[in-house]
């Protein structure tokens, strides 16, 4: 109602100059019609005077209009008070308004004794929240329907996806893991949200057993035993987080068992098999020299493939034969880099990374697609992939390979363990201690191809 009578006010000040200029454009209208209020009311006034209040009261109205919806405050008149809309939206008034209805007079006398009975509950009704409000400030109710997680706090609802998010940056900022990790880790919460719809159950109320469930799930479908440990993994991570927020009461994962994972010795190539894969690079191929470099730097550095993509013009020292690695969790490392790798990243710089275009953000980026965009993982899956099938390689390779190819090379060479550790940023030795297996295997089958006893076997 306010808005309409504003804008009435607004379209006759709007009228009100339109009548001004009117009579201005005329040529004397306003002063004979000043000529005749003044003879009619008696009062000599001029002409510039009338003018001037005119257009003073023209402007009032039209301020007035638009002022009018942010100056007045609409309220709701009730039996008993004013409750402002303000004082709604605030939660101050419990009830809903009640409207005063015309009435006989004999029920007039029968309302007015439960009025005055209800107004003292009333008032004892909004104190009661004000005193409680710190109490249940941190208070949360929890509902999952249709695959999303609904928490509703006192500020308002927070869903899944910022719960997600808020986990993300649990993993990033207090645990400290790669941004990769993290990733993965959320990945697998998104599984066990997406089962736990599927079975109709709530995930703040799950228990061991429906998690077990889930686990044969994942063993139905062929999950390998590896995976499902770092699927639980991450969901005991994000029920600890859920813990720490006060989201559930209880963890349980606590006891949730883990597939017991056997021995995995990693697929190793040959010297001469990566000889191989590098004679097949096309260098006449525009990106041929880069491929060539990516190839040197993964096998002479050992580096994981994360590491490769994100290797910076800036952390190269050629003269050191030094390369500063950024590794899991922000850590850095050096590692030597070997005179050929050092070449081959100066050719490719020259021949092709100056000839491109480099995209805003990744001007320090060693390796650049066509676009001037830094690499992916998977690009780089893509040129080891094609490289081996180029060169005849039947094994099952990745870029992970050459990192392995690189430990085992060293050891077999007789570098120590704990330089191999060092340099491929192992947390724990026990990790780098598959590549003594690894080892091993060969000097098994040397000792079956060269000792005189199994040569005798052989021979007979």
């Amino acid at each position: 109602m306010i808005i309409v009578i504003s804008i009435l006010i607004f379209l006759a000040s709007i009228l009100l100059i339109g009548v001004v200029l009117i009579q201005k454009s005329k040529g004397g209208g306003l002063a004979a019609s000043a000529s005749n209020y003044n003879q009619f009311m008696g009062v000599r006034k001029t002409t510039d005077f009338v003018e001037k209040a005119t257009w003073g009261l023209a402007i009032f109205i039209c301020v007035l209009s638009i002022a009018t919806p942010f100056i007045s405050q609409p309220t709701i008149i009730t039996s008993n008070k004013k409750i402002t809309l303000e004082d709604m939206k605030a939660g101050n008034d419990q009830k809903a308004p009640q409207f005063p209805t015309q009435q006989a007079a004999p029920a007039a006398d029968a309302k007015q004794a439960p009025a005055k009975e209800a107004a003292a509950p009333a008032a004892d009704a909004k104190q009661a929240p004000a005193k409680e409000a710190p109490a249940k400030k941190q208070e949360i109710k929890k509902k999952f329907f249709d695959g999303i997680f609904l928490i509703q706090e006192k500020q308002g609802v927070v869903d899944y996806e910022k719960i997600i998010q808020r986990y993300d940056a649990y993993l990033r900022i207090e645990k400290g893991l790669s941004a990769n990790t993290a990733q993965s880790y959320c990945h697998d919460v998104d599984h066990l949200a997406r089962f736990v719809d599927s079975i109709g159950k709530n995930i703040t109320t799950v228990d061991q057993s429906q998690l077990e469930q889930f686990l044969c799930t994942l063993h139905d479908l062929g999950i390998s035993p590896r995976s499902q440990a770092r699927i639980i993994s991450g969901i005991k991570s994000f029920f600890k987080f859920l813990k720490l927020e006060g989201l559930v009461d209880t963890d349980p994962t606590q006891l949730l068992p883990a597939p017991r994972l056997g021995q995995h010795l990693p697929e190793v190539l040959t010297v001469a098999e990566i000889d191989k894969m590098i004679s097949c690079i096309d260098l006449s191929h525009p990106q041929g020299q880069r491929n060539r470099a990516i190839i040197e730097v993964l096998y002479g550095c050992g580096l994981r493939v994360s590491e490769l993509v994100e290797l910076r013009l800036s952390q190269i020292f050629a003269q050191e034969e030094y390369i500063v690695v950024v590794g899991k969790g922000d850590k850095q490392r050096l590692v030597p880099i070997s005179q050929e790798a050092l070449r081959q990243i100066d050719l490719y710089l020259e021949q092709t990374r100056s000839h491109q275009v480099v995209k805003r953000g990744s001007e320090d980026i060693l390796f650049l697609n066509r676009r001037g965009n830094r690499l992916t993982r998977v690009m780089i899956f893509n040129i080891v992939k094609q490289l081996c099938q180029l060169a005849g390689i039947r094994k099952n390779v990745s870029p992970h390979t050459l990192r392995h190819s690189f430990a085992t090379h060293l050891l077999e060479g007789g570098a120590n363990l704990r330089a191999i550790q060092q340099m491929l940023g192992h947390e724990s030795i026990a990790t780098t201690q598959i590549y003594v297996h690894i080892d091993r295997s060969t000097l098994r089958q040397e000792i079956l191809a060269h000792h005189p006893r199994n040569k005798k076997q052989i021979s007979s």
